[in-house]
């Protein structure tokens, strides 16, 4: 199916090297992504958090990202995607910069990281459809991998150079170096992105409102269920990975900074096997297919997500090697999700197929960390961690049950046609 774009598609080196920038732009775009998360521990305390409002904080971040897809995604069925793309790495920048300049409480932060959230959304899923539409006719899963692998990149990043930030300087001189570093990616969206072109948009669709019809197609609405327990089982991780490690380095006998700072750089660690992740992922649905390629993949991630939160007594060696295939397995099928939406979406209908499958996959994400964060207020000591991350091995069996219900009717459609 074809998507609307006025990105003209290219071949060999010289399409290689334009994906290579727009996904160097995304990765600069989510360098602050991940410095909340790092200095968790050190907010919560000086602004009196309980677990919970440490968890809302980082969640009004998807709540801005997942309401605003529902205004800024269906505008890419009537204005240029490269438009959107550009002005939202704009107020990306700015809104990042705000945070560590005028949050000073929870009500606060909570404001800026939601702003935060409503210019990523510009980014990434337009970006997706840029991409999608450039590589059309080849290699479209894994040319997709590759964009969202960099937004793997780009949080996994933000999450070590915070940890290193950290031992030298308080958080918010921190957060503001990552932030300023983020606005390099505007040195790269308008040359290779720039502003898209008017009037070249495809007919029949809703010109820029969200159409709920998007809703009535099978296909689209169970690959949504199965990108939305994603996200639920890969927030839980991204927000509560690395104070899980700062806990259990506390327990071994670290100082509270030291065992912050290890504990992010650990996490970013694991969580760095997902910079390649989306790309593997995309390249094994290009062979094996979309459904059942993700399948596998949230079977792994989600027996690791039964286990993880028991492994605490184990040698720390062993702990990161169950954490790097954790970040692997947890970010390998986003792209696989990505790809298969614009695969089963109606063209005149594909900003608002995207917008939804965005929202409703995001608003899920909003309410794990927060739930992860109230089992770890309420769940006794010794088994709080094992509860908490338990949630998302429930989130990745559900979305495997809708990803089956997909693959059965696929198999029989292919059976059936002519």
């Amino acid at each position: 199916m074809g998507l609307p774009s006025p990105v003209r598609e290219g071949s060999g080196l010289r399409s290689i090297g334009w994906l290579a920038g727009i996904s160097a732009a995304m990765l600069l775009v989510l360098l602050p992504f991940a410095s909340y998360v790092a200095a968790l521990p050190i907010i919560r305390q000086e602004w009196g958090l309980t677990n919970a409002q440490a968890g809302a904080l980082f969640s009004a971040y998807l709540l801005g990202f997942a309401l605003a897809s529902l205004v800024v995604v269906p505008l890419t069925d009537r204005w240029p995607p490269e438009r959107v793309f550009t002005t939202a790495v704009m107020l990306s920048i700015v809104t990042n910069v705000l945070f560590p300049l005028l949050a000073d409480n929870f009500w606060s932060g909570l404001l800026f990281r939601f702003l935060a959230g409503v210019a990523l959304v510009g980014v990434y899923v337009p970006g997706i459809r840029i991409v999608a539409h450039r590589f059309r006719h080849r290699g479209r899963g894994g040319a997709v991998g590759t964009f969202v692998s960099a937004f793997y990149a780009g949080s996994s990043a933000s999450l070590a150079l915070m940890g290193a930030l950290l031992l030298v300087t308080g958080w918010r001189s921190a957060y503001l170096t990552t932030a300023a570093l983020g606005g390099l990616a505007l040195f790269l969206a308008i040359p290779l992105v720039g502003w898209g072109k008017a009037g070249e948009q495809d007919a029949g669709g809703p010109r820029g409102r969200l159409d709920l019809r998007a809703l009535t197609q099978v296909g689209p609405l169970l690959v949504i269920v199965g990108y939305a327990m994603h996200t639920w089982e890969l927030y839980i991780a991204r927000v509560w990975l690395a104070p899980f490690l700062a806990d259990l380095l506390q327990a071994r006998g670290r100082e509270p900074e030291e065992a912050i700072s290890q504990a992010a750089t650990l996490s970013s660690i694991m969580l760095a096997a997902g910079v390649v992740a989306p790309f593997v992922g995309g390249l094994l649905s290009d062979r094996v297919g979309r459904t059942l390629g993700a399948m596998s993949l949230a079977a792994v991630s989600g027996a690791v997500s039964f286990a993880l939160g028991w492994l605490g007594g184990v040698p720390l060696g062993m702990l990161v090697g169950v954490g790097i295939l954790y970040g692997f397995a947890i970010a390998a099928d986003s792209a696989i999700y990505s790809t298969a939406i614009t695969e089963e979406a109606m063209p005149s209908l594909l900003g608002s197929t995207l917008a939804l499958h965005t929202f409703l996959g995001f608003l899920t994400g909003v309410g794990a960390p927060i739930a992860a964060g109230r089992v770890l207020d309420a769940a006794p000591q010794g088994l709080r961690w094992g509860f908490a991350f338990g949630l998302g091995g429930v989130g990745a069996l559900m979305g495997i049950s809708a990803l089956s219900v997909l693959h059965i009717r696929k198999r029989r459609s292919a059976v059936h046609a002519p």
